[in-house]
C-alpha cells in the first residue's frame, strides 16, 4: 500500500474498495455506490452514495437553458467499523438489505 504525505490534512482516508448496485427501496429502483475507506486509525469505514439526476435552469430561467446532470448524493446508512474493507462493505450491505426489506 502506498503511504501518502497527509500531515497537512485534518482528516485523511483512502478508498480501498467500492461496490455499485441497484436495489429497490420504497418501491423505487435506486443505484447506489458504497465505498470502503481506511482512515488514520487503520479501521475501515464506509460512505454510501445514491445516483441522482438534476436539472438546472439557466441563470435567466429560460426553459431552453436547462441542463441535466448526474450526481452522487450522500446516502444515509449506519456507521461501519471493521478490520477489512471487505467486511466493512459487507456490513454496509447488510444495513442496506434491512432497509430494502422494511421499505
Amino acid at each position: 500500500m502506498k503511504i501518502y504525505n497527509s500531515q497537512f490534512a485534518e482528516t485523511f482516508a483512502t478508498v480501498e474498495d467500492a461496490v455499485e448496485l441497484s436495489v429497490s427501496i420504497d418501491g423505487r429502483q435506486e443505484f447506489l455506490r458504497i465505498e470502503a475507506l481506511q482512515g488514520g486509525e487503520g479501521a475501515f469505514f464506509t460512505n454510501a452514495y445514491v445516483k441522482r439526476q438534476l436539472q438546472l435552469a439557466s441563470a435567466d430561467g429560460a426553459a431552453t437553458g436547462k441542463e441535466e446532470f448526474t450526481v452522487w448524493v450522500r446516502y444515509d446508512l449506519p456507521e461501519t467499523n471493521r478490520s477489512t474493507a471487505s467486511d466493512a462493505i459487507d456490513q454496509a450491505l447488510s444495513f442496506l438489505a434491512e432497509r430494502a426489506r422494511t421499505a
